[in-house]
């Protein structure tokens, strides 16, 4: 509770500070806020293994709402003395984290901190929405997994209902969604506002300390995926059609095999789910397998699909007192699943190789596009290791793994540059309605089409912008497309000398938020790039490996 917590805090603002003691007590700090981050971490993760547990829901808005608003002013107190201090220049490892102290400060607005305490609880409420309903596909009821998988099915009357089904799951949340995303929309203009920002575009630009880029950037970087990644998206879209003999690709289509075939089936139960990945880890490099082994033995990985679980959630996270980390997933036994696991387990190992003894709590994480890179180049340094015994796969179906992680690339690097500049509308707009919101979806969705008809189904795609990055984490998933970019350049790197970059790789982990966003890129052996040329190379590069003309 607060009331354990003031005392401390209160004794940490009223020593007195001097450049050489400064240090030691920035490491008494950070060992009291590692310790609120790890209480915090855990009722979250009990609230959202069963969000049907009253108690678990009790404790997570309890801290959510009597703990972390004090904190937060606590904190700025603490940053503004630190800051206040004459005569100091940190070391070169702190500069990184004192930037986004100083910049932490100059946002601070004390009429924000209880908005950010309703924006909190409104994103738990839209979490259990999503946690409380399932997807009815004729006379069954399933949970959003089960049903995901039959969108993998030969049988294309089996793709179409369960599509049906999870449409009409997403387009049932839409109401208590979209009352929800109105009052979210309301909050977070007013932060904006209350920190001197004419929009929330601008305002969040500085909170998420995107210091190395600019909103015109990113701006021309969805116009390079419009031009350079739709097309390529598209070509594969084409070809997936003709192979299945279709005169359209449905939406219910795009994630069918190619060839008609079955989907592929990796594991059956969650055990042999991690002993495989537990291999992979191990051959790639025994100290990334290593702490994946520890990863199991501390119970810090959630997988099983369970109700009251919620759904269409899938992350990394750390115990910042314990260091320790933990992997949220709900696995129906497809290919996504082991996708998804590399993925995690590349921000775990990102976390366990920062997290060293005496670090500071402010630089064990890295900036998020740097964060992404981790987790997405593992992904791909993975992919020669999928085939058995390492592996799940024949050599087959590592062959149509490979090609749907391909895929995959592309589509999200489409999807989030398609969500970005509906978001760049969005926070820029002085007042929308969800009608807006709506018909500006469907224009930006159709500005990015790669090869798919959604004729006469225009309607149930317009709220496809209740997605939950797009609740939950506002102008988040810009990351994702820049961080794919510089995971394909390690991707290549590692298909000419892949101990080197390996080596590379797991030093850049090692450095958290010590470095700005194009030295740690530069660690790892990449470039920090996304202008049009980078994309375009980037693509033939791709197109090369999937052998396409």
């Amino acid at each position: 509770t607060w009331a354990d917590l003031e005392p401390r805090y209160q004794a940490l603002e009223c020593e007195t500070l001097t450049p050489e003691n400064v240090l030691d007590w920035l490491h008494r700090w950070s060992n009291l806020a590692c310790e609120v981050q790890e209480v915090a971490t855990w009722r979250m993760r009990a609230y959202h293994e069963n969000t049907a547990d009253s108690a678990a829901e009790a404790a997570h808005n309890a801290i959510l709402q009597d703990v972390v608003p004090h904190v937060t002013e606590a904190e700025h107190r603490l940053t503004q003395k630190m800051l206040a201090l004459e005569g100091y220049t940190p070391p070169a490892q702190h500069q990184q984290m004192w930037k986004r102290f100083a910049q932490d400060a100059a946002l601070y607005r004390d009429a924000n901190v209880p908005l950010e305490t309703e924006i909190s609880v409104l994103c738990a409420e839209y979490e259990k929405l999503k946690a409380s309903k399932q997807v009815v596909i004729g006379d069954e009821t399933l949970s959003v997994p089960m049903a995901q998988k039959r969108l993998l099915e030969p049988s294309r009357d089996v793709r179409k209902a369960a599509w049906y089904g999870l449409n009409d799951y997403e387009n049932g949340l839409a109401p208590e969604g979209g009352a929800l995303f109105e009052k979210l929309l309301e909050l977070r203009q007013q932060q904006a506002h209350n920190a001197d920002f004419p929009n929330f575009l601008e305002y969040t630009w500085q909170t998420m300390s995107r210091f190395d880029y600019t909103p015109e950037q990113a701006q021309a970087l969805h116009e390079s995926v419009r031009l350079e990644v739709v097309p390529l998206l598209r070509k594969l879209r084409q070809q997936k059609q003709h192979s299945l003999g279709l005169e359209r690709l449905r939406p219910w289509d795009v994630q069918a095999d190619s060839q008609g075939g079955k989907a592929l089936k990796p594991f059956f139960n969650i055990t042999e789910l991690e002993d495989g990945l537990e291999r992979i880890f191990d051959a790639l490099d025994p100290e990334l397998g290593g702490h994946f082994t520890t990863l199991r033995k501390q119970g810090n990985l959630e997988l099983e699909t369970r109700a009251g679980k919620i759904p269409n959630l899938g992350y990394n996270t750390f115990f910042a007192q314990s260091q320790q980390s933990y992997i949220y997933w709900n696995a129906n036994g497809t290919n996504l699943d082991i996708r998804v696991l590399l993925h995690e387990a590349g921000h775990a190992f990102n976390f366990l190789s920062s997290m060293k003894i005496g670090v500071l709590l402010w630089e064990i994480c890295p900036p998020l596009e740097f964060c992404e890179v981790a987790s997405q180049a593992m992904e791909l340094l993975t992919l020669p290791l999928l085939e058995r015994p390492i592996g799940f796969y024949s050599p087959e179906d590592t062959a149509k793994a490979r090609a749907e992680e391909l895929e995959t690339v592309l589509r999200v690097i489409v999807n989030v540059a398609k969500d970005d500049s509906f978001q760049h509308w969005l926070y820029t707009q002085p007042q929308v309605s969800l009608s807006d919101l709506d018909t500006k979806w469907l224009e930006v969705s159709q500005a990015y089409e790669a090869g798919m008809d959604w004729s006469g189904l225009e309607e149930k795609r317009a709220k496809g912008w209740q997605s939950g990055h797009i609740f939950t984490s506002p102008l988040y998933m810009l990351e994702y497309a820049i961080a794919w970019l510089g995971a394909l350049q390690i991707w290549r790197n590692a298909l000419e000398n892949p101990q080197k970059t390996l080596e590379r790789y797991k030093y850049a982990l090692t450095l958290g938020n010590t470095k700005p966003l194009p030295e740690l890129f530069e660690a790892a052996g990449i470039q920090f790039a996304f202008d049009r040329n980078t994309v375009r190379e980037l693509m033939e590069f791709v197109a090369a490996q999937l052998e396409l003309d």
